[in-house]
């Protein structure tokens, strides 16, 4: 294994982890991409206690 592959693959697992911190805990509140019809469909995948069924996507607070 060559150097570079390795430093390449590190810099994409660092950023896919960027990533999900943003769109995990960048906000107060963040999207499960969970489909619902409503807010009910959402008490299973969120595991706070306030959730939401936005645009057919699960939004926990």
């Amino acid at each position: 294994m060559n150097a570079p592959s390795v430093q390449a693959t590190f810099c994409l697992i660092l950023l896919i982890f960027a990533f999900g911190i943003m769109i995990m805990g960048g906000e107060a509140r963040h999207v499960v991409w969970w489909p619902c019809t409503s807010d009910s469909d959402c008490q299973g995948p969120c595991s706070t206690p306030v959730y939401h069924c936005i645009n057919g996507r699960c939004v926990c607070n």
